[in-house]
């Protein structure tokens, strides 16, 4: 059962931050001289992914970016328990 939640119910993996311009080059955060332009990268998938063959293919795993509240009630407590 375990393995079964962690190869369909989609995590929520997410990042946002200001490290760069509009024009999409590269500022520092202590940079005052130019203004940040928010920029969000969000990936949703399993956590461990298999290829066509059912045979794992990944496993993508960030603590700093892991969207738990966005699992189905239903699924929650299990879920945390096999992750």
């Amino acid at each position: 059962e375990a393995y079964k939640l962690l190869t369909t119910v989609e995590m929520t993996h997410s990042s946002r931050n200001t490290l760069y311009t509009r024009e999409g080059a590269p500022r520092s955060v202590y940079d005052q001289s130019t203004a940040p332009a928010p920029f969000e990268l969000v990936h949703t998938h399993p956590i461990i992914q298999l290829d066509a063959e059912g045979h794992v293919e990944k496993v993508v795993q960030s603590e700093t970016k892991r969207g738990v509240c966005a699992l189905p009630y239903d699924v929650y407590e299990p879920f945390m328990e096999a992750y």
